[in-house]
């Protein structure tokens, strides 16, 4: 058998087996070329008013896929994208499993602002945070986003706002 048959019987036999691979196995690659038709749906959206210190918001989600995801503020009105955004919210984040604390950090700004998607306008992400490596798939999670400080203009600045957890942008 020659040389260049051998590369060709090879190829012939290795990509359909890498691609079987891909397919199966839960990657990122496999969701780029197939998504889930739920998979930029929010696993959790909740109505929340960040105007007030002190209030707590709680949703319960469950992380389906191996993908990045974020926790944070969906917004009626997102800010434009040359405005200064003047924020003044502190809040705490937590996850739990109903056992312990898997995730929890103050936030003091946005992770980033982000302008449309499936379930919304635009909001804030606060934190974000990878499947499986730092929160688990499949098991019952709650959400809980504590207003360290609120923002009484928050409401009037951006509109009605809720809480969401979904999948994250694609790094």
């Amino acid at each position: 058998m020659t040389v260049k048959r051998k590369v060709m019987v090879l190829g012939s036999v290795i990509v359909p087996l890498v691609l079987l691979a891909v397919w199966y196995l839960d990657s990122p690659i496999r969701y780029l070329l197939t998504p889930p038709d739920d998979l930029y749906d929010a696993l959790c959206l909740k109505p929340a008013d960040f105007r007030r210190t002190g209030t707590s918001y709680e949703c319960e989600y469950v992380n389906k896929y191996s993908i990045n995801h974020t926790i944070g503020i969906n917004v009626e009105r997102p800010p434009d994208i040359t405005t200064d955004l003047g924020w003044k919210i502190k809040a705490k984040v937590e996850v739990s499993d109903g056992k312990a604390v898997l995730l929890s950090t103050e936030i003091d700004k946005p992770y980033y602002p982000f302008w449309g998607g499936k379930f919304s306008k635009g909001g804030f992400a606060l934190v974000s945070y990878n499947t499986p490596d730092n929160l688990p798939i499949g098991k019952v999670l709650k959400c809980t986003i504590t207003l360290v400080k609120g923002d009484a203009s928050f409401e009037e600045t951006y509109g009605r706002t809720s809480m969401y957890v979904a999948k994250a942008s694609d790094k």
